[in-house]
C-alpha cells in the first residue's frame, strides 16, 4: 500500500477565528510529534473560515489511529480546536486517499 494523503476539513466559527489561529501552532506541534509528513493548514479563499489540514501518513492504520485520537478528543488540544468549529467534532471531516 502506498503512503496515505490525509485531508481534515472543518468550518471555524467566525467569532472564534482568532482563537483558532492561535491554536494552529499547537496543531502543528501535535502532528510533528506524531511524525506525519508535509503538514499544512489552508483557509478557503472563496469560503472564509473553511480550513483544511493536509498531510501524509505511512499507512491506513496510522490514519485510523490519528483519526480516533482526534475524534475522541484524547489529547486536550483537539477539544480546544473543536470548540472553535461549528457544531464541534461532529462537523470535522477526515478523508484518506491512496495515490493510484
Amino acid at each position: 500500500m502506498n503512503k496515505i494523503k490525509v485531508f481534515i476539513e472543518y468550518k471555524v466559527i467566525p467569532e472564534k477565528r482568532n482563537q483558532y489561529i492561535e491554536l494552529t501552532q499547537k496543531i502543528i506541534a501535535r502532528y510533528q510529534s506524531l511524525q506525519v509528513n508535509g503538514f499544512s493548514i489552508y483557509e478557503g479563499i472563496e469560503q472564509p473560515n473553511l480550513f483544511v489540514e493536509d498531510f501524509t501518513v505511512l499507512n491506513y492504520e496510522q490514519f485510523k489511529l490519528l483519526k480516533t485520537e482526534r475524534f475522541e478528543e484524547r489529547i486536550p488540544i483537539w477539544k480546544e480546536v473543536h470548540s472553535c468549529i461549528h457544531t464541534g467534532v461532529k462537523k470535522v471531516n477526515a478523508y484518506a486517499f491512496e495515490m493510484l
